[in-house]
């Protein structure tokens, strides 16, 4: 296989905010445009603006299949009864307007989504239909582990898992899950060879881009213009974060260092990716993708931000890099600012969790980290004044 390679996505220049406004301003003047009404539905929904998605997309007779995927993710969203029955009727919608089995997948797992909601028995065969139709449908692999994990069915769980990559499947969701059923029962040893964090992850601390005295003046110019970006904003529904400001698109024209930061950190990535084609055997490797895509994002995070376990579904490769902690978070003797590489309790277990043990790594700026998607991790509130500001990213298959 040819070595992979790395390219950003193409930089943004309007926050998704911005666009917003310009769009629901361009459909108001002509709300006969398809092509508006479905790129206004898609912004309401990344601007967490669910009931308007609702509103827009509410009786309209003429649906493609992208938009009844919309209402369904926003009807999702409310997270109400109510909703979550609608949920089901847009869901099937979608599934009768899809032209492709990787489309009736995705509405199969939505609804089987709004199925485990409301404690339908059927969410169960509606997920393995959409597995059927696609193995690579990633939600439905996520749900339908998750319904073995919640049903103490973890044998299930490791069973899925297995026939999926046996099939070629080796996204973030399924290798996970497998990680979590070998824990969960009680194979702890096999748990961590499945995860391979510590054979596949990169620690670097990086020196200062060319034309930089040092690095220390790249970071305190990189927070500020970061801390500045108009995309700023609080949280985001659906994601690990609590308490936290993010910028969802790094990659913009209102951040130049941060996009100089990002080049420099693709290339880093493709010769740990290459050493690792070269000299590791696990199955993120053998599904190792010609070209990856680096998107990027950022956390930023006063005393009492911090983020739950997960793991980062659209990526093949993610990582972090500090650009500013509190004073003392680096020397810190407990976890406060840290991040936690481990296991959720919730699905495996305290004493599954305790057995296969939590990796802390100290954040300092100027350090960066890569480790694999589907290696789950956790981070804490650091309980002090000042900012935790990283930039996080995932590198994901073109």
């Amino acid at each position: 296989m040819t070595a992979t390679t790395i390219r950003l996505e193409t930089a943004k220049r309007l926050t998704a905010r911005q666009e917003l406004e310009l769009t629901r301003a361009a459909h108001a003047r002509n709300a006969a445009s398809r092509e508006l009404r479905r790129r206004l539905a898609w912004l309401l929904n990344a601007c967490d603006r669910y009931s308007e998605t609702v509103a827009l997309l509410a009786g309209a007779a003429d649906l493609d299949f992208g938009e009844a995927m919309l209402r369904t993710n926003a009807l999702l969203a409310l997270e109400t009864h109510e909703a979550t029955r609608e949920a089901i009727v847009s869901a099937d919608c979608a599934f009768a307007l899809a032209d492709a089995d990787r489309r009736r997948a995705a509405a199969l797992a939505d609804r089987g989504k709004a199925e485990m909601r409301l404690g339908d028995v059927r969410a169960e065969r509606t997920l393995r239909e959409a597995l059927a139709l696609d193995p690579h449908n990633k939600d439905a692999c996520k749900r339908l582990a998750a319904l073995c994990f919640s049903t103490r069915e973890p044998g299930a769980a490791l069973a899925l898992a297995e026939a999926l990559v046996a099939q070629g499947v080796g996204h973030s969701r399924v290798l996970a899950a497998q990680v979590l059923a070998l824990a969960r029962l009680g194979r702890i040893e096999e748990a961590r060879e499945a995860e391979a964090r510590e054979r596949l992850q990169l620690v670097s601390r990086l020196s200062p881009p060319p034309g930089w005295a040092s690095r220390q003046a790249f970071d305190a110019a990189l927070a500020a213009e970061l801390v500045a970006h108009p995309g700023l904003h609080l949280e985001r529904y659906g994601s690990a974060s609590h308490r936290t400001w993010r910028i969802d698109s790094t990659i913009s024209h209102f951040a130049p260092l941060a996009q100089q930061l990002l080049a420099r950190i693709a290339t880093i990535a493709e010769r740990h990716v290459a050493t690792l084609a070269a000299a590791v055997d696990h199955a993120m490797i053998r599904v190792r993708p010609p070209e990856l895509v680096l998107h990027s994002w950022c956390v930023i995070t006063d005393e009492d931000g911090y983020e739950t376990w997960h793991v980062h579904q659209h990526g093949w490769l993610s990582g972090v890099y500090y650009v500013a902690t509190p004073p003392g978070i680096a020397e810190a003797r407990d976890e406060r600012g840290h991040i936690a590489f481990g296991l959720p309790e919730d699905l495996v277990g305290e004493e599954a969790a305790r057995a296969f043990g939590s990796g802390l790594v100290r954040p300092e700026p100027g350090l960066m980290m890569l480790f694999p998607a589907h290696c789950y991790h956790r981070t804490y509130p650091h309980r002090a004044s000042g900012r935790r500001i990283c930039v996080a990213f995932d590198f994901r298959p073109a």
